[in-house]
């Protein structure tokens, strides 16, 4: 993948582009990202990631996992975007 200028953000003291590939795993494997979960699942991640500054260039929800591309800002560390992306999906979708 061949980065242009525009993929480039520019901060007060700081020039960046920080891209992370994501896998989010159900627990045992699990297939249940199917149907309607896996519709509100994909709303929820790609609402997640603007909230926070992110934006998920690339998404592919499979039954049992999730691939995503995120575009991040450095101002959260990987583990962080990991803890939140999963414990506030995971915890809506069982509300609902």
């Amino acid at each position: 993948m061949q980065k242009h200028s525009k993929d480039l953000h520019y901060a007060r003291t700081s020039v960046y582009s920080l891209q992370y590939h994501l896998i989010i795993v159900t627990k045992y494997r699990r297939g249940v990202l199917v149907g309607p979960v896996k519709q509100e699942l994909e709303e929820l991640l790609r609402g997640l990631a603007s909230q926070f500054g992110m934006k998920i260039e690339e998404m592919e929800i499979m039954s049992d996992h999730v691939h995503m591309l995120v575009d991040a800002v450095p101002k959260y560390s990987i583990s962080s975007i990991m803890k939140g992306l999963k414990g506030v999906t995971a915890r809506m979708l069982f509300m609902h």
